[in-house]
């Protein structure tokens, strides 16, 4: 008996092609989440809104100047208070990077510090700016997961026993497990906003890429100029019948300012405080970290502009200043500086320092450091 040939055309032949396309398919799209989400391919779609877009500028200014020799970390506080390009004209040759994220805590520091060391910096100081809250758990609000999301382009294997360092106990070292071996459900904000607004976003992303290409190279150039005064605020508890008056007036120049100062002051006032024994510790293993792998780090309270007590009681403050004390005593080669005496002409809104204030701060900070060897 004749056994019937498959030719291209027959239906043997057709009835494999769903299969093999489909498996080519699956393959593809496989090799595309890796790539994106594992490999850091996301690191070429990001915008100036995405939630990792600091972290990356962050990674491009470490990058091109790997010959730091102090580093200083901290969040929006060290961003916009720390002005390495005053720092840098009084300690040349020697220089300072500002390495300030907004939002970020203690996980994304150490995250941060790993990464510049990987990259053969060699710091001879690291600086932490911590604020009030950075001792406290805030209710609702998963500190460690907003670290994550920030961080979510440079996380990596290594990862999973940092983690463990971080996470309050077995359920949250679980929860947060799982989301960096399961790493796009990080990305779920920034993908749906790329699919909401595709097209604008395209035309961003190839912007954002080009400009990143060298935005690291003068560091300097990206501090902020702002010169509002928080004085001109008026007195904070009345400050919304303030920006009530001011919505009357037509062309306002102040109206912003004011509704920012308002925007940051309001999420801290009577907000629930309180030192935490898992923060301090998180903290204490920060310090052991860094200081394992550079000759001397500093710790500093950041300033705040709060002269009701609203949103730091004064038990709280007193509680807060003596853990950074004991923490830092408990660490060879750490060295607690003082606190920053500071007014309302130097903040722009209750926790960021303006550009009078950051020269002030920074001046302080060199003369209190001393020259880095």
């Amino acid at each position: 008996r004749s056994v019937p040939v498959a030719t291209a055309n027959s239906p043997r032949a057709l009835s494999g092609r769903p299969s093999w396309i489909g498996s080519a398919t699956f393959a593809a799209l496989l090799a595309a989440i890796v790539y994106l989400f594992y490999f850091g391919g996301y690191r070429h779609l990001l915008v100036d809104d995405s939630s990792s877009f600091a972290i990356e500028l962050t990674m491009r200014i470490l990058d091109a100047n790997k010959d730091a020799h102090l580093l200083v970390i901290g969040n929006s506080t060290v961003a916009e208070g720390f002005r390495a390009s005053t720092y840098n004209k009084a300690t040349a040759p020697r220089t300072s990077l500002n390495l300030g994220v907004g939002s970020a805590h203690f996980f994304v520091y150490e995250k941060l510090a790993d990464l510049a060391f990987k990259r053969g910096m060699k710091p001879q100081a690291i600086l932490v700016v911590l604020t009030p809250e950075s001792l406290s758990l805030r209710p609702g609000y998963d500190e460690l997961l907003n670290d994550m999301t920030l961080m979510k382009t440079e996380l990596g294997a290594g990862d999973y026993i940092r983690l463990w360092h971080h996470s309050s106990g077995l359920a949250s070292y679980a929860d947060k497990f799982g989301r960096l071996a399961l790493r796009p459900a990080l990305y779920t904000d920034d993908l749906r906003d790329m699919l909401v607004h595709l097209r604008s976003r395209v035309g961003k992303i190839r912007v954002t890429y080009g400009w990143m290409k060298t935005a690291g190279n003068d560091p300097e150039a990206l501090e902020t100029d702002n010169r509002f005064q928080v004085c001109d605020a008026g007195p904070l508890q009345e400050l919304e019948k303030t920006i009530a008056a001011e919505r009357a007036v037509a062309g306002s120049t102040r109206l912003g300012d004011l509704e920012r100062v308002w925007a940051g002051y309001s999420v801290r006032v009577n907000q629930p405080l309180q030192v935490d024994a898992h923060q301090m510790q998180r903290f204490l293993h920060l310090l052991k970290f860094l200081t394992a792998r550079v000759p001397q780090v500093y710790v500093i309270a950041a300033p705040i502009y709060d002269p009701e007590f609203a949103a730091y009681p004064a038990s709280y403050r007193e509680d807060f200043a003596r853990a950074l004390r004991e923490i830092s005593q408990q660490v060879e080669r750490v060295k607690l500086l003082p606190e920053f005496t500071s007014d309302c002409t130097m903040f722009f809104d209750t926790v960021h320092l303006n550009h009078v204030g950051g020269d002030q701060f920074t001046t302080f900070l060199q003369r209190e450091m001393g020259s880095l060897n």
